[in-house]
Protein backbone atom coordinates (compact mmCIF):
# COMPACT_ATOMS: atom_id res chain seq x y z
CA UNK A 1 0.00 0.00 0.00
CA UNK A 2 1.48 3.53 -0.83
CA UNK A 3 -1.46 5.84 -0.18
CA UNK A 4 -0.35 8.99 1.19
CA UNK A 5 -1.44 10.53 4.59
CA UNK A 6 -3.92 13.04 4.16
CA UNK A 7 -5.96 15.68 7.17
CA UNK A 8 -9.06 13.86 8.27
CA UNK A 9 -12.32 15.51 8.26
CA UNK A 10 -15.11 15.52 10.47
CA UNK A 11 -17.18 13.08 8.19
CA UNK A 12 -13.91 10.63 8.85
CA UNK A 13 -14.73 10.58 12.74
CA UNK A 14 -16.57 7.37 12.63
CA UNK A 15 -13.88 5.31 10.97
CA UNK A 16 -10.64 6.83 12.65
CA UNK A 17 -12.46 6.65 16.24
CA UNK A 18 -13.58 2.61 15.14
CA UNK A 19 -9.92 2.17 14.20
CA UNK A 20 -8.43 3.03 17.58
CA UNK A 21 -11.09 0.89 19.39
CA UNK A 22 -9.73 -1.75 17.19
CA UNK A 23 -5.96 -1.02 18.00
CA UNK A 24 -7.15 -0.62 21.92
CA UNK A 25 -6.39 2.42 21.83
CA UNK A 26 -9.22 3.20 24.85
CA UNK A 27 -8.51 3.89 28.42
CA UNK A 28 -10.73 5.38 30.87
CA UNK A 29 -9.46 8.79 30.53
CA UNK A 30 -10.43 9.95 27.33
CA UNK A 31 -13.08 10.25 25.12
CA UNK A 32 -11.64 8.98 21.66
CA UNK A 33 -14.78 11.02 19.74
CA UNK A 34 -13.64 14.00 22.21
CA UNK A 35 -10.39 13.88 21.33
CA UNK A 36 -10.92 13.50 17.54
CA UNK A 37 -13.03 16.76 17.49
CA UNK A 38 -10.24 18.95 19.74
CA UNK A 39 -7.61 17.70 17.64
CA UNK A 40 -9.80 19.34 14.13
CA UNK A 41 -10.86 22.30 16.10
CA UNK A 42 -7.29 23.33 16.85
CA UNK A 43 -4.86 25.75 14.56
CA UNK A 44 -1.87 23.79 15.97
CA UNK A 45 -3.25 20.18 15.49
CA UNK A 46 -4.34 17.30 13.71
CA UNK A 47 -5.98 14.06 12.78
CA UNK A 48 -3.74 12.57 9.26
CA UNK A 49 -4.95 9.26 7.91
CA UNK A 50 -4.46 6.81 5.20
CA UNK A 51 -6.42 5.04 3.64
CA UNK A 52 -6.24 0.27 3.70
CA UNK A 53 -6.95 0.03 0.19
CA UNK A 54 -10.64 -1.16 0.23
CA UNK A 55 -12.35 2.51 1.10
CA UNK A 56 -11.19 2.42 4.82
CA UNK A 57 -8.75 4.00 7.33
CA UNK A 58 -5.81 2.51 7.13
CA UNK A 59 -4.07 4.52 9.50
CA UNK A 60 -3.55 7.49 11.76
CA UNK A 61 -1.74 9.87 13.64
CA UNK A 62 -2.57 12.54 15.82
CA UNK A 63 -0.28 15.41 15.62
CA UNK A 64 -0.09 18.57 17.17
CA UNK A 65 2.63 21.33 18.47
CA UNK A 66 2.83 24.34 21.25
CA UNK A 67 4.43 26.55 18.88
CA UNK A 68 7.98 25.02 19.48
CA UNK A 69 7.68 21.27 19.97
CA UNK A 70 6.14 18.89 18.47
CA UNK A 71 3.88 15.78 19.44
CA UNK A 72 2.49 12.43 18.43
CA UNK A 73 -0.70 10.34 19.70
CA UNK A 74 -3.08 8.06 18.49
CA UNK A 75 -0.16 6.08 15.56
CA UNK A 76 -2.03 3.73 14.76
CA UNK A 77 -2.31 0.87 11.95
CA UNK A 78 -5.20 -1.77 10.95
CA UNK A 79 -4.37 -5.02 12.27
CA UNK A 80 -5.00 -6.85 9.10
CA UNK A 81 -2.57 -4.32 8.11
CA UNK A 82 0.06 -4.49 10.41
CA UNK A 83 3.75 -5.24 9.13
CA UNK A 84 3.45 -2.80 5.80
CA UNK A 85 4.78 0.23 6.75
CA UNK A 86 1.74 1.85 7.74
CA UNK A 87 2.68 3.34 11.22
CA UNK A 88 6.22 4.57 9.98
CA UNK A 89 4.42 6.35 6.75
CA UNK A 90 2.14 7.97 9.44
CA UNK A 91 4.90 9.14 11.53
CA UNK A 92 6.81 10.58 8.54
CA UNK A 93 3.79 12.51 7.42
CA UNK A 94 3.49 13.80 10.85
CA UNK A 95 7.13 14.91 10.88
CA UNK A 96 6.73 16.45 7.76
CA UNK A 97 3.41 18.22 8.99
CA UNK A 98 4.91 19.65 11.78
CA UNK A 99 8.23 20.62 10.05
CA UNK A 100 6.20 22.68 7.62
CA UNK A 101 4.81 24.54 10.55
CA UNK A 102 8.21 25.38 12.30
CA UNK A 103 8.23 22.37 15.24
CA UNK A 104 10.72 20.67 16.48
Amino acid sequence: MTHSARAAGADDEPAVVALWRACGLVTADNDLVADFRFALAGACSAVLVTADGFGGIGGTVMVGHDGHRGWLYFVASAPGLRGGGIGRRMVEAAEDWLRRRGAW
